[in-house]
């Protein structure tokens, strides 16, 4: 490969008029996770003095940023080794439902169809992400309880309506897409059921205009349920 050559592709790679943000949470001990879910743990194997350093880790595929795949909630879904990883890159709207109503505040049709108004046209293909502002109270156990325990989420009529719109995938700041006293996720079943992606506990989505590039991909589990993701945004620089 000559030189113009290796130019030209560290060009194209250079992403130059963005801000790259990242919406991933770093995985530590201590990381908030779902009662039922194992937690991030680490173990230190070998140390420099034998060699190199490196650990053992072990965690839930639904630990931190993650995404869900169909599998998760579908019976005979598509894995998380059969997910099409063509949808981890394009579009993301940014849908602000930031609020301290909790557990009892959902997202609705109505809100989305104002979001449209305001900004563009959810599209065939988009990916939606929604803010409840839950980064914020985001914390280390054991103070993680503002984190773990009450959240807001999509309602069946919002689910209904995005499915309809044939968007790729619907991430959300909270712990689960469905709101905290949604003891049946239906909206999980809405979403995975037709095929579309769920991202939850994305972090810094009041920091994002409406409209963002999105690059994300998950690690890939033979047969697995949901994997640890690293979301980047692709913000327009203002300068």
């Amino acid at each position: 490969m000559d030189m113009k050559t290796m130019d030209e592709i560290k060009a194209a790679f250079s992403f130059p008029g963005y801000e790259l943000v990242d919406l991933s949470y770093t995985f530590e001990e201590g990381m908030p996770a779902w009662p039922t879910h194992p937690h991030y743990k680490r173990e230190i194997i070998e140390r420099y003095e034998n060699g190199s350093y490196f650990n053992k880790i072990s965690f839930c595929e639904h630990n931190g940023t993650h995404i869900d795949a169909p599998l998760h909630f579908i019976p005979g879904g598509t894995p998380l080794d059969g997910l099409d990883f063509t949808r981890f890159f394009g579009r993301a709207l940014i849908v602000d439902a930031f609020t301290d109503y909790g557990v009892d505040h959902y997202l609705t049709a109505e809100h989305l169809r104002a979001w449209e108004e305001k900004h563009c046209a959810i599209q065939k293909g988009d990916m939606v992400f929604i803010r409840f502002g839950m980064d914020r109270k985001y914390a280390l156990e054991p103070n993680d309880r503002a984190f773990v325990e009450n959240w807001g989420g999509v309602d069946k009529g919002a689910a209904e309506y995005l499915v309809q719109k044939g968007v790729s995938i619907v991430g959300t700041d909270t712990l689960c897409i469905d709101a905290y006293n949604n003891a049946d996720s239906d909206t999980h079943h809405a979403f995975l059921g037709s095929g579309i992606y769920v991202i939850e506990n994305l972090m810094r989505l009041g920091e994002l205009p409406p409209v963002v590039g999105i690059a994300a991909l998950p690690l890939k589990f033979k047969d697995g349920s949901g994997s640890p993701i690293r979301v980047i945004a692709f913000v327009p620089r203002k300068d």
